[in-house]
């Protein structure tokens, strides 16, 4: 992997860059030993770039020729130590200038007329402060639209899978950026506080009626270290947005059966009793009260039947 692949058509691309009159837009992408699947991402959007624009690459503790042949396809490198997508999107948004950033992983693939769509919905919604669009999953050929979140954006859309969403870098910077802590889950919760910096700037969120990205298909997550991950994130985020939550009692029972099931197949029973006990007092439904029952008396039961439908999924 140490040859630096010919890189010449990227480089002219680069050079050759239009003029802008509006928005100057950002692209993130973090990576860690993809070499070339960097270079695809790259590939598939340095061409769209116009003056102003920037693309930068965080490399996230490679060992092997990531950096340089991203830095010979046309992207900008910088380094990040602190490992985590969080942590090397962070740096990636502290390290732009641009108007407005969005996001793109190492091994997906920015749509042909992605910058092209994203800037002339930026440019005829100017009170927008975040963007939202569809991606499409690269193997099974699914497609994911925003989707209304409820309270959390008053009744915007919103979707918060990698390349579905495009913001203000003002609004990013007063939202805090991703939590660095979280290894799962830091873009919905990094998009319940992105909520409330749009709603306090003023600003709203818009719908891009279009794919701008395709993205890998999502792994199954079987492992119990990968569900400890998961539950812990999911706890975290109910605790420390409790009082939003609160005030939108269908997605905070989502978030505490959610959480259930996971604690649950982990054989954590008193976690699990605790979010389905939790879920039914605040929606009382013949699911959630099944959900509660099962977890306080057959709970060896109800675990082996949760951990053989994720084997069959």
């Amino acid at each position: 992997m140490s040859d630096t692949p010919n890189m010449q058509t990227s480089k002219s691309q680069n050079r050759e860059r239009r003029e802008s009159t509006g928005p100057t837009i950002g692209i993130v992408i973090p990576t860690h030993n993809r070499p070339e699947s960097t270079v695809e991402a790259i590939r598939s959007v340095i061409g769209q770039l116009l003056d102003g624009d920037r693309l930068v690459v965080v490399d996230n503790g490679s060992t092997d020729s990531t950096p340089e042949w991203a830095r010979a396809a046309g992207a900008e490198v910088i380094f990040e130590t602190q490992r985590g997508p969080g942590a090397a999107r962070n740096a990636g948004v502290a390290h732009l200038d641009t108007d407005w950033v969005t996001f793109l992983d190492s091994d997906d693939l920015g749509d042909d007329s992605w910058l092209c769509s994203l800037r002339n919905k930026i440019s005829s919604a100017r009170d927008a402060g975040i963007v939202f669009s569809s991606v499409k999953y690269k193997n099974s050929g699914k497609i994911i639209n925003p989707e209304n979140h409820g309270i959390f954006f008053q009744n915007m859309c919103s979707n918060f899978l990698c390349s579905s969403y495009a913001v203000r870098r003002s609004i990013f910077i007063a939202a805090g950026g991703f939590d660095t802590g979280l290894r799962f889950g830091e873009n919905t919760e990094l998009g319940i506080r992105l909520a409330a910096a749009v709603v306090s700037a003023q600003l709203r969120g818009v719908t891009l009626q279009h794919v701008t990205a395709l993205i890998r298909d999502g792994a199954s997550v079987r492992t119990s270290r990968n569900e400890q991950l998961i539950l812990d994130a999911l706890e975290i985020t109910i605790a420390k947005h409790y009082a939003l939550f609160d005030k939108d009692r269908q997605t905070l029972v989502s978030y505490l059966n959610f959480a259930g099931v996971v604690a649950t197949r982990l054989g954590f029973r008193a976690r699990a009793l605790g979010h389905f006990t939790h879920a039914t007092f605040q929606r009382p439904t013949s699911k959630t009260l099944a959900r509660a029952v099962s977890s306080a008396l057959f709970f060896d039961a109800y675990r082996a039947f949760l951990v053989r439908r994720r084997q069959e999924q």
